[in-house]
């Protein structure tokens, strides 16, 4: 049995959650197109209003609200999966901070990970999809996700775990570059 314990660098784990600006709500990767046309509308909408009022025609002021309303509904709907997503990811963290001792234990036919006193066990083939890149190693199980990351690890321990990973996990990511 293979015995890995893991040196916790909340950095890090900041970094690749982070890092990629996913957790943005305004112009991150998930809502850039949301929010040029919520900045749009924001802009327009006055137009709609002072049209109305000149023209003593509310029509102009009753589309121009359903047009703002719909462009917020929108972006409401893209946003909140990234306010779910970003409310565990921190919940994560605050996890990670109060464990003191994380470890792998392997073998060829299963893994444990053990958190303090807490272990999980799985048979390789319980592993649905794994990915290896650079910075990390991930995998998960139906309801448990792990990701590693490199800076935890030793040069040979990393190796090894992405070894065993791509030897015993039916669908494996390797990620370069």
């Amino acid at each position: 049995m293979t015995e890995i314990t893991l040196k916790i660098d909340l950095e890090e784990l900041r970094d690749i959650y982070w890092g990629n600006g996913y957790q943005r709500y305004f112009f991150g990767p998930a809502t850039k197109k949301e929010s040029a046309w919520l900045v749009f509308s924001i802009l327009v909408y006055p137009f709609f209003a002072w049209y109305s009022i000149r023209l003593e025609d509310y029509i102009w002021f009753v589309f121009g609200t359903v047009f703002f309303v719909l462009l917020v509904y929108r972006f409401i709907d893209v946003a909140r999966p990234i306010i779910s997503w970003k409310k565990s990811v921190i919940d994560f963290l605050n996890r990670t901070e109060q464990i003191k001792v994380l470890k792998l234990l392997y073998t060829d036919e299963y893994i444990i990970h053990r958190e303090d006193e807490k272990d999980v066990k799985m048979n390789w083939s319980a592993i649905t999809h794994a990915s290896i890149n650079d910075r990390y190693i991930s995998f998960e199980q139906e309801r448990n996700y792990f990701l590693i990351p490199r800076k935890s690890l030793t040069a040979a321990e990393f190796a090894a775990l992405s070894e065993m990973l791509l030897k015993n996990v039916p669908i494996v990511e390797k990620i370069t570059g």
